[in-house]
């Protein structure tokens, strides 16, 4: 299990529930990172960009949007096809370089 699904221990997750996670990960990442909003994530929800139902993410979908809008803001080219894609690899070695700083 890759570093990032170690972040989501429950099933499921709110809009909410969901941002407070990947909060915790970009600060983890850096501190400097400013925080998303969590109207950012309803609004994902709604519009179907984070799979749902009844507004409810199930955890595969949360880890795998995450996965995507990480592997988007730190530039990687190439987006994971699955959450076990080999560009974790350089998501998690982010992680670990800035989690030992």
């Amino acid at each position: 299990m890759n570093e990032i699904a170690n972040y989501f221990t429950a099933s499921t997750y709110s809009p909410y529930g969901m941002c407070k996670i990947v909060n915790k990960i970009l600060h983890d990442i850096d501190s400097e990172i400013k925080e998303l909003p969590a109207p950012m994530f309803y609004t994902y929800v709604k519009k179907g960009f984070i799979p749902s139902e009844n507004k409810v993410v199930t955890r595969e979908h949360a880890i795998e949007w995450t996965v995507k809008y990480l592997t988007k803001r730190f530039g990687i080219t190439e987006a994971p096809s699955t959450v076990e894609a080999v560009n974790m690899n350089e998501i998690n070695e982010a992680l670990e370089q800035f989690a030992a700083e």
